[in-house]
């Protein structure tokens, strides 16, 4: 029996808890200490890799990039622009050279060109042979093409000459397109 009387138990345990409680907020003094300086040692690293200094350097790099592909994107929209109106122009327009050769196929050999003027609605020739057949068989091929609507819309026959010097028939014909 004496031996489960203490006397010394509630001053023990009261020692014992503040003992404990101390060692405690200790623990826990530690690991915020470590924690703040943890927390030190995160912040001074990004503060040097994500500096203020560094995020305008690299906000300005990136601007002046931006800048200049603006300029070349503007210069590639100017050109690509008068590329569209440059085709827009040349399938607008009328293709002389086709016609030309269309109405020079409709020419007979023993007929000679002596002029031609080509206007946007009209073509002038005047023309010459020795003879009168291939002038009218030129002029058929050309009423032909005329009720055919092939190139020419009307034909009026302007002068018919002849030069006894050179003993050649010439005339001046207007074509509309």
């Amino acid at each position: 029996m004496i031996n489960d009387i203490n006397l010394l138990v509630g001053k023990d345990a009261n020692y014992l808890r503040q003992k404990k409680l101390l060692s405690l907020v200790r623990l826990m003094a530690f690991a915020s200490l470590g924690i703040v300086a943890l927390l030190s040692v995160i912040a001074f690293f990004l503060n040097s890799q994500f500096s203020p200094t560094e995020v305008k350097k690299e906000e300005d790099v990136i601007l002046q990039n931006l800048s200049t592909l603006s300029k070349k994107q503007a210069k590639l929209f100017i050109i690509n622009n008068r590329i569209q109106n440059i085709t827009t122009i040349l399938n607008s327009r009328v293709d002389y050279y086709k016609i030309l050769n269309f109405i020079i196929g409709k020419i007979p050999a023993e007929v000679s060109i002596d002029r031609i003027e080509v206007d946007k609605k009209k073509i002038s020739l005047t023309i010459s042979s020795n003879s009168l057949i291939p002038i009218n068989t030129l002029i058929n091929n050309f009423v032909d093409m005329v009720r055919k609507k092939e190139t020419i819309t009307s034909l009026t026959l302007n002068s018919l000459t002849l030069s006894v010097k050179t003993s050649k028939y010439s005339i001046s014909l207007d074509a509309s397109l």
